[in-house]
């Protein structure tokens, strides 16, 4: 089936709590929900959140949302990945110890100081050639502006 519409959630305090940030209507009228990530660098890695802040301990992304899929977004090669997150969890958790940990300052809402956020950079190329192709699809996209 193909999408019909995309429905921004973002701002929506119950989809908020659920770390979910948009729907995707399929023409068969499915919503599907989903998880945007937006990769603008060209190291041809996905990056797995495991911690959102790792001062505080606080849960990653990838482990906290309840969407139903993943949309990674990579404009500088101009497609999406669109990944089964159920299925994605499983295979990151019995092959974690294979990716690199690292982790990304980032600004406060102030931006009166940082913290940091710790995942795991999962190179687009393994994820092809170990990840069960049933529960994930490359999607050609053309570049957009992304803020």
């Amino acid at each position: 089936s193909t999408v019909s519409r995309y429905e921004d959630v973002s701002e929506n305090k119950e989809y908020q709590d659920k770390d979910i940030d948009g729907i995707v209507w399929m023409k068969s009228g499915i919503p599907l929900t989903v998880e945007l990530k937006t990769d603008k660098y060209t190291s041809g890695n996905i990056f797995y959140e495991t911690a959102s802040c790792v001062e505080f301990h606080t849960q990653g992304c990838m482990d906290k949302t309840q969407a139903e899929c993943l949309c990674y977004y990579f404009p500088n090669f101009q497609c999406m990945y669109c990944i089964r997150m159920d299925e994605y969890r499983k295979w990151f958790n019995a092959n974690s110890s294979k990716f690199r940990y690292v982790q990304f300052a980032n600004y406060t809402r102030n931006r009166q100081g940082t913290y940091h956020s710790g995942g795991r950079l999962i190179p687009i190329t393994y994820l092809e050639e170990h990840f069960d192709a049933r529960h994930w699809r490359k999607v050609p996209m053309p570049r957009v502006n992304v803020t």
